[in-house]
């Protein structure tokens, strides 16, 4: 088995963004929950170039959080969450 980029906690993080950018719809399970984390995992392992970027990423997402863990927010908030570090990103890349 090949070792994994990300540990469990980033993967389980990384599952809930997927799940609250692409959640369950018309029948259709959310990205995250058919093991999409793991996909990017394995395609990041191989990319170490941008890998980096995946770690920041998830950094940032727990940094908006702020003192409760993203995963222990309510959907609501997490969709917020997620929105204020896509804008701000957004920014970064307009300067």
């Amino acid at each position: 088995m090949t070792e994994r980029l990300f540990n469990a906690q980033q993967l389980a993080l990384l599952t809930e963004v997927q799940n609250q950018l692409i959640p369950a719809e018309d029948g259709m399970p959310a990205a995250g929950s058919v093991g999409s984390a793991s996909i990017v995992d394995e395609f990041l392992r191989e990319r170490e170039e941008i890998h980096e970027l995946m770690f920041l990423a998830l950094d940032a997402i727990e940094k908006a959080a702020g003192d409760a863990p993203f995963l222990q927010r309510n959907p609501e908030e997490r969709i917020e969450i997620l929105k204020l570090e896509i804008g701000r990103a957004s920014c970064r890349e307009r300067v």
